[in-house]
Formats: C-alpha cells, sequence, structure tokens
C-alpha cells in the first residue's frame, strides 16, 4: 500500500500528539491514585482514632471537660 509522504507526515504528527496526550493522562492519572492512597490513609488513621475514642467512652471516662 502506498502512502504519499505529506500524509505520513500527518500522520506521523498526529501519532506524536497522541503520545504525549497519554503521556499527560498517566501523569495525572498517578498523581489522582498518588492523592487517593493518601485520603485512604488519613481515612484509616480517622477511623481508628474514633475506634480508640469510643473504646475510651464504653469505659466510663469522661472525654471532654
Amino acid at each position: 500500500m502506498w502512502v504519499s509522504k505529506k500524509r505520513m507526515e500527518k500522520l506521523e504528527k498526529r501519532i506524536t500528539a497522541l503520545e504525549k496526550e497519554q503521556l499527560s493522562i498517566n501523569e495525572y492519572v498517578g498523581k489522582a491514585i498518588k492523592s487517593d492512597e493518601e485520603l485512604i490513609k488519613i481515612v484509616k488513621e480517622l477511623s481508628d482514632n474514633i475506634k480508640a475514642l469510643e473504646a475510651i467512652n464504653a469505659n466510663g471516662t469522661k472525654l471532654f471537660s
């Protein structure tokens, strides 16, 4: 199959643009995953703290003055 030089150059430019877009999407997804992991860690710590406070409160200890 024969493809003109002009058409081939156009296709190469489009492929390059798509590759750049894919890299930026991968970077965005990577940052989002890291952010989600940090959020999950914070929520787990908060949950652990709440459970610890509930245990103290269940023992009849006054939590706040």
